[in-house]
């Protein structure tokens, strides 16, 4: 808890004196006043209405002392902008007034600081005088009017009349004895707490009075975070709350989800008498929230250590449930109503203070309590997974987003005017034409200008002919190339002030001051520098008559979004970069068809992979194709290496082993920082082994080809968060960089993760080894361990006792249920791996549910399963029968084998199989063991997960067929596609295929077409075509609809489009499921059966009995392992049944169904574009282990 003194410069003019009253847009304002009035001690103060001559809107006014509260409603039923503001957000506080003097100041200050003036000064008067209002927007859709009413001596506000009639029930109840509003509080989304803070220091010169973050606040099960914003003199203050992350959904968080967004959670209203008040509010009739008896026993211990003495009788306290929070000072009294409304959204608080000016921080652990009871009761707050309690156990920050958070919709042409140039500097990387192609068309949907900046920095100081408006034609057919179209060069020149003069005055005859940066650390530091010059350089410009004074006030400010493009993955903030998984396709490529030339002359292989100071790629490269050896720069070797290197490769040879595969970065180094060369290690091996040894550098080869699907779409995402980044962008908003973490799309500070990639660097030229793998984040240090611990020989003999039998004793099975896809087998030899490795037994079910039954049930070694990640398939056979009538015999084989935790692999079949067996615990006690299952179906359908084993191979197969498919039109003019994928009722493979092979529709079954529509999509290829198209491409889902057949659709593309051009159908069937797996679902698979074992053997220790059995029987033992977000997610199966459409065998709700709209705009159809950039800091981006791969 922090209390500041500092309140900063007190302003020159303009005053804020205090709350003047809180304005409600409610459904009904007659009845909303009249339960005020009724439960809360209100009396009717003024009336405006029809009776008045107003037309729109009724507002009653209501007072008690110096406490007003307005309620405002609608006549009319066409009242858009209170009929959406009730939809979204229910009965809710509209609008904050302060009574301020000076109004003009204060008004004209906010103005020149960026503040949105929703209404500025107008004036109203009657025959009392005249009061000046102005209106701001402050955080979510809550206003704040400026109220100076210093000429007018009337009830309330001109216009308002007294009541039509008293309320007869004002006299005969007690009174409410509640004086003034103590302040106000505001909930923010996750995030989004410090930027409304700064909000109110910049527009309203308010400064930070108190703050406390989730290490103060929290209870076992949520947390918040606060900073309370107060005017000079004090007498107005806001709490800005925000949610941290907990087991449960904070209430924070639910109000959030309520509310539809940021609002007013609750209002404190200040009394001197706090007892007296609350028993005449609750005879009242009126609610509040009950508190824990344990709080009131601990309070008592805790009193008589303090120097503090509380007047009050601490019974009668606890009898009514009035909080106390204290210091070495004084004390605070306080208690909260229940919800005003039926939406769990705004409440009240009653306050009295006893010279203590905070804000009740010694009291959330017992109000969150309340709360959380209270949450309960509505069915909210469900526990979260056991990896968020790891994290939280780690002292790790993490942030969790909501699966129903709103978002904003951005409709096309809401930018017209605006100019944006995109430029490509530095390293090429795959994927980057995709950002580019997104950047252009998404700022063209948009209504801005857009322009390339050809060869990087050197084309912007060039000028001329380098800076290029682009149009929609220009990107066509560029997303399935590497490299980049536009250029890339490095440019000695910009880094020169003069340079960057030259640059500055072409970007200002282009009218352009929104730059998207698609490079490395380097351009991206460069592109900040210039943006902080900005300023001084067009007052350069200016002085030497270069630029007109209409320009340097129109272009006063230069925005910067960033993209980090390089297939290094060296950049700090983001789990991917662009071109990183396009890198790994051309080495598991390279190094899947060496293996065999290696395995036919028993060679060793060394394999030098790029990534200069950075050994992601070597280390994901190693994982991912079971490389014998690797060696990073972050993690060096030790001095004797050429001894463990040899000795390995000696007992690998020694064991049947026909090929050696060792991988070394091009930056690997020793412990003493000399180079580790290809050479070296070649050297090494021939003179201690004699082993026959070739070296392949892969060299550009990594930089080349066609960019994966997961490059793609990437690029497509960030290209467009990129876009809408700059376009909300201020004067005060400082550079940012678009980024990846888990499946989020996030914004982070430019330069404060360009510090932190330059911190890795410094802390490997001191050579702290162990520093340069924590800056690289948690997922990089996991993939070391995790290759270092999978490539073992044999489990380490700790893992046995002297008989040579498990130490821990910990029986575990795993077996496949459904159809195979890739990844299977990664993650089966992981899982395996790591039960070895800590001690336990591990069998394989052979043949599904039909094998368990049948009992074909082989226990598994260490060497069992070498060589499975590279290959396709599932090893372990797998059939989509289901348990069924085989529960007996399957509890019998359980029983038999005495398995005490299971592991499924599979697809929607593996989902159902598990849930029939928790269901079927009560009847076989074998089935009160541990469950976990983890998705594996290219058709990514399984519920609880955002992405399945499998699924990435098989956009990489139908987005490399389809341009296979377009490519054999090159010489045919003008024609159309029309391709099926599978997926059953599932759409993902079409949608996602369709982004990533920048396909013009995609028609699936989650989103219902008609005839209509397809006349409409005919009419629009005909349209691109007329503009100089040569193809088109239509995806299909194989279930979209039982009438609108691939086939129809082909004959209705061919009819329609007679003259213009012509269809083919392409039915891609069973070539989709891939043949060898794609680099990410190898490291997905081998990550999910690691995160397996952990929480299966966690499960364990907590059901086992003293007798040695395991009765596991809560919902949280069988659970769905998948990855949603930012995270992996153990989810009860019993939760998902509600979730899951069990007819159309998928997700209720599918987290790439807002990429839709993205596949649309990006073919130039209009659209609404959901945004899903996440605000983070740079902490936040890097410490958690959350990447996929």
């Amino acid at each position: 808890m922090t209390t500041y003194t500092d309140k900063g410069v007190k302003p020159d003019a303009g005053k804020f004196l205090c709350f003047d009253h809180i304005k409600f847009w409610v459904g009904n304002a007659k009845q909303a006043a009249s339960f005020y009035c009724a439960r809360m001690g209100f009396e009717p103060l003024a009336y405006k209405g029809l009776e008045t001559g107003e037309r729109r809107t009724a507002s009653h006014a209501v007072i008690q002392n110096k406490i007003i509260f307005v309620f405002e409603s609608a006549y009319l039923p066409n009242d858009e902008e209170m009929g959406a503001h009730l939809i979204k957000h229910g009965d809710a506080a509209k609008d904050v007034s302060f009574t301020v003097e000076d109004l003009d100041s204060i008004v004209k200050m906010a103005k020149q600081r960026g503040a949105k003036i929703v209404k500025d000064i107008w004036e109203e008067k009657d025959e009392f005088g005249v009061v000046r209002f102005a209106t701001v927007q402050t955080y979510g859709d809550t206003t704040h009017t400026l109220i100076d009413r210093s000429n007018y001596r009337g009830l309330f506000l001109p216009n308002f009349k007294k009541p039509l009639q008293e309320d007869v029930l004002c006299g005969k109840l007690p009174a409410g004895k509640l004086d003034f509003i103590d302040h106000v509080v505001g909930n923010q989304p996750d995030l989004q707490m410090e930027p409304s803070a700064k909000w109110y220091e910049q527009n309203l010169l308010f400064h930070r009075f108190w703050s406390v973050d989730d290490s103060q606040m929290h209870t076992e099960f949520s947390a918040l975070r606060s900073i309370v914003m107060a005017n000079w003199e004090e007498t107005i203050k806001m709490p800005i709350n925000e949610p941290a992350p907990g087991k449960r959904k904070s209430q924070i968080q639910e109000y959030v989800d309520y509310n539809g967004g940021a609002g007013v959670q609750h209002i404190a209203l200040n009394t001197q008498d706090i007892i007296t008040a609350i028993r005449n509010l609750r005879s009242r009739g009126m609610d509040f929230l009950s508190v824990p008896k344990t709080y009131y026993k601990t309070l008592r211990e805790n009193l008589k250590n303090s120097k503090v003495k509380v007047v009050e009788d601490l019974d009668v306290l606890e009898e009514l449930n009035i909080l106390i929070d204290y210091d070495e000072n004084g004390y605070l009294l306080q208690i909260f109503t229940k919800n005003m409304q039926d939406r769990p959204t705004l409440f009240l608080e009653v306050i009295q203070r006893r010279n203590h000016n905070g804000f009740g921080a010694g009291n959330f652990k017992a109000l969150f309590e309340a709360i959380e009871l209270d949450q309960a009761q509505r069915g909210k707050g469900r526990a979260i997974t056991s990896l968020d309690a790891y994290l939280r156990e780690a002292d790790l920050k993490s942030i969790i987003m909501t699966d129903d958070e709103k978002q904003r919709f951005i409709e096309r042409g809401s930018h017209k005017g605006k100019g944006i140039a995109v430029f490509t500097s530095g390293g090429d990387s795959q994927g980057m034409n995709a950002a580019v192609r997104a950047v252009v068309r998404f700022g063209i949907y948009l209504g801005c200008k857009v322009y390339f900046i050809k060869e990087g920095y050197q084309g912007m100081v060039d000028g001329g002919d380098n800076i290029e408006e682009a149009n929609w034609s220009s990107v066509s057919c560029i997303i399935h190339k590497g490299g980049t179209v536009i250029g890339s060069a490095r440019c000695k020149d910009f880094r020169e002030r003069a340079g960057r003069l030259k640059a500055a005055k072409n970007l200002v005859m282009k009218g352009i001051t929104n730059l998207v940066v698609i490079g490395g650390d380097g351009s991206l530091t460069g592109a900040n520098l210039f943006r902080q010059e900005w300023g001084s350089l067009l007052d350069e410009l200016l002085q030497t008559d270069q630029i007109t004074k209409e320009d340097r006030a129109k272009y006063s400010h230069l925005h910067i979004a960033g993209m980090v493009g390089s297939i290094d993955n060296d950049f700090c903030g983001t789990d991917m970069t662009i071109g990183t998984d396009s890198a790994l396709h051309r080495i598991i490529e390279a190094i899947d068809a060496i293996a065999a030339t290696a395995y036919s002359h028993q060679r060793t292989f060394i394999m030098e992979v790029m990534g200069r100071h950075c050994g992601y790629l070597s280390i994901v490269a190693s994982l991912t194709s079971e490389a014998d050896y690797v060696f990073c720069p972050e993690s060096p070797p030790p001095q004797d290496w050429p001894t463990k290197l040899c000795r390995k490769l000696e007992q690998e040879r020694a064991a049947g082993q026909r090929l050696n595969i060792i991988i070394v970065s091009e930056g690997a180094i020793d412990r003493d920082g000399q180079p580790i060369t290809a050479e070296k290690v070649k050297e090494v091996v021939v003179e201690k082994l004699n082993q026959d040894t070739r070296i392949t550098v892969l060299g550009h080869v990594q930089r080349g080809g066609s960019p994966s699907a997961f490059d793609r779409v990437l690029g497509c995402r960030m290209g467009a968060e990129a876009v809408m980044a700059l376009m909300e962008a201020t004067p005060e908003t400082e550079a940012c960089v678009v980024s990846l973490d888990g499946n989020q799309a996030v914004r982070l500070p430019l330069m404060e993760c360009v510090e932190r990639t330059k911190a890795v660097a410094k802390a490997m030229a001191d050579k702290n080894w162990d520093l340069a793998v924590q800056l690289r984040g948690r997922s990089f240090a996991r993939n070391l361990e995790t290759y270092k611990m999978l490539t073992r020989l044999k489990p380490p003999k700790s893992a046995f006792d002297e008989a040579g039998n498990p130490v821990e004793g910990f029986t575990l099975a795993v077996m496949h249920v459904g159809a195979p896809s890739c990844g299977m087998n990664a993650a089966v030899r992981s899982f395996v791996r790591n039960c070895i490795y800590r001690g336990d037994t591990v069998y394989g079910i052979h043949d599904g549910m039909e094998g368990l039954a049948a009992g074909n049930i082989h226990s598994m070694d260490w060497s069992d399963v070498t060589g499975w990640v590279a290959q396709g398939g599932a090893f372990l056979g797998t059939k989509r029968t289901l348990p069924g009538k085989m529960a007996p015999a399957i509890a019998e084989q359980l029983a038999k084998f005495k398995i005490q935790a299971l592991l499924l692999i599979g697809g929607f079949e593996a989902y159902q199989a598990a849930e029939q067996l928790y269901e079927n615990r009560p009847k076989h006690k074998e089935f009160c063991i541990p469950i976990a299952v983890i998705p594996a179906t290219i058709s990514n359908n399984v519920p609880g997960t955002e992405f399945s084993l499998g699924c990435d191979t098989a956009l990489n197969e139908i987005t490399e067929i389809c341009d296979r498919i377009r490519q054999s039109a090159q010489g045919t003019k003008r024609r159309v596609f029309v391709v099926e994928t599978m997926g059953g009722y599932c759409g993902y493979l079409a949608t996602v295929a369709g982004l990533a092979g920048g396909a013009d529709a995609a028609y699936i079954y989650e989103e219902k077409f008609g005839i209509k529509n397809l006349q409409l999509d005919v009419a629009h290829m005909a349209s691109k075509m007329a503009e100089g198209v040569q193809r088109g491409l239509i995806l299909r889902n194989e279930k979209a609809s039982d009438n609108y057949s691939t086939d129809f659709i082909h004959r209705l593309y061919s009819e329609e489009g007679k003259g213009l051009f012509s269809a083919r159908s392409n039915v891609l069937g069973h070539m989709q499921q891939g043949g060898s797996p794609s680099p990410f679902d190898r490291n997905m698979g081998t990550k999910m059966g690691s995160k397996a074992v952990e929480w299966l053997i966690e499960k364990l220790r907590e059901s086992i009995q003293p007798d040695g059995s395991v009765n596991a029987t809560s919902p949280d033992s069988a659970v769905m392992l998948g990855v949603v977000k930012r995270q992996y997610r153990y989810t009860p199966l019993i939760d998902l049944k509600k979730e899951t459409d069990f007819e159309h065998r998928i997700p209720k709700k599918q987290w790439w169904l807002k990429l839709r709209p993205l596949l649309r705009i990006l073919a130039k159809h209009d659209s609404s574009y959901e945004e899903e950039g996440v605000y983070m800091t740079i902490e936040e981006g890097c410490d958690v282990d959350t990447s996929i791969i």
